[in-house]
Protein backbone atom coordinates (compact mmCIF):
# COMPACT_ATOMS: atom_id res chain seq x y z
CA UNK A 1 0.00 0.00 0.00
CA UNK A 2 1.36 3.33 -0.98
CA UNK A 3 0.43 6.56 0.63
CA UNK A 4 0.69 10.25 -1.58
CA UNK A 5 2.78 12.26 -0.35
CA UNK A 6 2.54 14.12 2.56
CA UNK A 7 0.38 16.86 3.40
CA UNK A 8 1.89 20.25 4.30
CA UNK A 9 0.90 20.83 7.80
CA UNK A 10 -1.47 23.91 7.31
CA UNK A 11 -4.29 21.75 4.44
CA UNK A 12 -7.54 21.42 5.87
CA UNK A 13 -7.40 17.87 5.75
CA UNK A 14 -5.00 17.99 8.19
CA UNK A 15 -6.19 20.00 10.79
CA UNK A 16 -9.39 19.11 11.92
CA UNK A 17 -12.45 21.28 12.36
CA UNK A 18 -14.03 23.60 15.15
CA UNK A 19 -17.01 22.93 16.75
CA UNK A 20 -19.32 25.83 18.26
CA UNK A 21 -21.25 24.47 21.15
CA UNK A 22 -25.01 25.60 21.70
CA UNK A 23 -24.23 27.51 24.36
CA UNK A 24 -21.81 29.64 22.74
CA UNK A 25 -24.19 30.31 19.76
CA UNK A 26 -26.89 31.34 22.33
CA UNK A 27 -24.66 33.76 24.03
CA UNK A 28 -23.68 35.17 20.46
CA UNK A 29 -27.34 35.31 19.71
CA UNK A 30 -28.35 36.83 22.66
CA UNK A 31 -25.50 39.43 22.68
CA UNK A 32 -26.03 40.26 19.15
CA UNK A 33 -29.87 40.68 19.86
CA UNK A 34 -28.97 43.24 22.54
CA UNK A 35 -26.84 45.19 19.93
CA UNK A 36 -29.98 45.46 18.02
CA UNK A 37 -31.63 47.25 20.29
CA UNK A 38 -29.36 49.11 21.99
CA UNK A 39 -30.36 52.56 20.50
CA UNK A 40 -33.76 51.50 22.76
CA UNK A 41 -34.01 52.09 26.20
CA UNK A 42 -35.61 49.25 28.59
CA UNK A 43 -34.54 46.08 27.07
CA UNK A 44 -33.95 42.89 27.35
CA UNK A 45 -33.19 39.71 25.51
CA UNK A 46 -32.96 36.00 26.12
CA UNK A 47 -32.07 33.25 23.67
CA UNK A 48 -31.69 29.22 22.71
CA UNK A 49 -30.20 27.74 20.16
CA UNK A 50 -30.89 24.44 18.56
CA UNK A 51 -27.58 23.44 16.02
CA UNK A 52 -27.65 20.15 13.90
CA UNK A 53 -26.03 19.22 10.89
CA UNK A 54 -23.72 22.01 10.50
CA UNK A 55 -26.93 24.81 10.94
CA UNK A 56 -28.57 26.42 14.08
CA UNK A 57 -32.33 27.70 14.86
CA UNK A 58 -32.36 30.77 16.97
CA UNK A 59 -35.04 31.64 19.05
CA UNK A 60 -35.25 34.91 20.97
CA UNK A 61 -37.44 36.09 23.90
CA UNK A 62 -37.01 40.13 24.10
CA UNK A 63 -38.69 42.94 26.37
CA UNK A 64 -39.46 46.09 24.88
CA UNK A 65 -40.69 49.32 25.72
CA UNK A 66 -44.17 50.42 24.46
CA UNK A 67 -45.02 52.65 22.12
CA UNK A 68 -43.04 50.49 19.51
CA UNK A 69 -43.31 49.54 16.12
CA UNK A 70 -43.14 45.44 16.80
CA UNK A 71 -43.10 44.03 13.47
CA UNK A 72 -40.36 46.58 12.80
CA UNK A 73 -37.78 45.99 16.02
CA UNK A 74 -38.53 42.42 15.58
CA UNK A 75 -37.50 42.14 11.75
CA UNK A 76 -34.79 44.46 12.71
CA UNK A 77 -33.67 42.37 15.03
CA UNK A 78 -34.17 38.60 13.47
CA UNK A 79 -31.88 40.66 10.61
CA UNK A 80 -28.91 41.56 12.57
CA UNK A 81 -28.31 38.24 15.28
CA UNK A 82 -29.15 36.01 11.83
CA UNK A 83 -26.00 38.01 10.17
CA UNK A 84 -24.40 38.37 13.24
CA UNK A 85 -24.45 34.94 14.32
CA UNK A 86 -22.83 33.73 11.34
CA UNK A 87 -20.44 36.22 10.84
CA UNK A 88 -19.16 35.12 13.94
CA UNK A 89 -19.68 31.38 14.28
CA UNK A 90 -19.76 30.32 10.60
CA UNK A 91 -22.67 28.50 11.18
CA UNK A 92 -25.33 29.01 8.80
CA UNK A 93 -28.48 30.47 10.48
CA UNK A 94 -31.53 28.72 9.21
CA UNK A 95 -34.10 30.46 11.34
CA UNK A 96 -34.51 33.39 13.79
CA UNK A 97 -37.92 33.63 15.68
CA UNK A 98 -38.35 36.35 18.23
CA UNK A 99 -41.29 36.40 20.69
CA UNK A 100 -41.89 39.71 22.75
CA UNK A 101 -41.97 38.60 25.98
CA UNK A 102 -42.75 41.81 27.59
CA UNK A 103 -44.25 45.58 26.75
CA UNK A 104 -43.35 47.78 29.08
CA UNK A 105 -45.44 51.53 28.86
CA UNK A 106 -42.57 54.13 28.61
CA UNK A 107 -44.78 56.72 30.56
CA UNK A 108 -44.95 53.97 33.40
CA UNK A 109 -40.95 53.61 33.67
CA UNK A 110 -40.45 57.22 33.78
CA UNK A 111 -42.86 57.33 36.87
CA UNK A 112 -40.94 54.91 38.22
CA UNK A 113 -37.56 57.51 38.13
CA UNK A 114 -39.73 60.31 39.50
CA UNK A 115 -40.76 58.37 43.18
Amino acid sequence: MTQGPPRAPGEPASRGATVISERATRRIAAQAAREALESRPHTAARASADTRRGRTKIALEVDLPYPVDIDGVCGQVRRHVGSRTLELTGVPVTSVEVLVGRLTPVHALDAERLV
